[in-house]
Parts: structure tokens; C-alpha cells; sequence
């Protein structure tokens, strides 16, 4: 039918409406913030912490370029990626806040590494299942 087309062609456009025409530009620096050890992992958050809280506890350790709080159903998701501008910051960061509490909550705080990295906790896999179980 007619509103069956339109709604496969609007489905394909690229960019999405609403993600601008700088979507690559963003993906780009994002792998880029990932290979330069730059973005911070932070899971196990407690629920009533904010995106606020973040920049304020996290620019302590020095300049924040993105803070990145995922919601779902309108509450966070527990997790968040801070962005920092120089390396040693972001690294300093995850040493004070790995496996200790925060606000109330024992969270994890690792830096990113790229997946296919050796560095990466999956190994050069990329993926965490699959092989021969002893």
C-alpha cells in the first residue's frame, strides 16, 4: 500500500532526522575518545544519580568533553561513558572509583578499549561466547 512505501522509504534515509548531519563527525570522535584512552566506563550506578552529578564528581579529576547517561522508560540504565580531554585524567579517574563506592554504591570504572584491541577484556575475539567449554 502507499503508507507501506512511505513508511520503508522514510526508514533508510541517512542521516536519521535526529542525528544531524555531523553523525559521522560524533561517531568518529567517539572511536577516536575510545583508541586514546580517553572515555571512561562507569556501571553499577546508583538510580538516582543525574548527568549533573556525573560532571560534577568526574571534573574533579580534570576537562570533561561528554557525558553520556543512556535512559530507558525514563530512568537511567545504571551505566555511563565520560569523555575526558587528556588521557591521564580519565585513568586517574578510573583508579579512584573502581570497585569503591560512590554515592552509596560500589560501581565499576574502567577505561574503554576498543573492541579487537588485545587490550580489550573479550581479547581479540570480540565477542564474549562461543569455544569449546572444558
Amino acid at each position: 500500500s502507499r503508507v507501506w512505501r512511505e513508511v520503508q522509504r522514510r526508514r533508510w534515509r541517512w542521516p536519521p532526522p535526529h542525528q544531524g548531519s555531523n553523525t559521522k563527525f560524533k561517531m568518529s570522535s567517539s572511536a577516536a575518545a575510545d583508541s586514546e584512552g580517553r572515555k571512561l566506563f562507569l556501571g553499577g550506578l546508583p538510580f538516582d544519580v543525574n548527568e549533573d552529578d556525573l560532571r560534577t564528581d568526574m571534573s574533579k579529576f580534570g576537562e570533561l568533553e561528554d557525558v553520556q547517561l543512556p535512559f530507558d522508560g525514563g530512568k537511567h540504565k545504571g551505566f555511563a561513558f565520560i569523555t575526558f580531554r587528556d588521557p591521564k585524567d580519565c585513568k586517574d579517574a578510573s583508579e579512584s572509583h573502581h570497585q569503591r563506592p560512590y554515592r552509596g554504591r560500589e560501581i565499576s570504572a574502567r577505561v574503554v578499549v576498543p573492541r579487537g584491541d588485545p587490550a580489550h577484556p573479550d581479547g581479540a575475539r570480540g565477542g564474549g561466547a562461543g569455544g569449546e567449554r572444558p
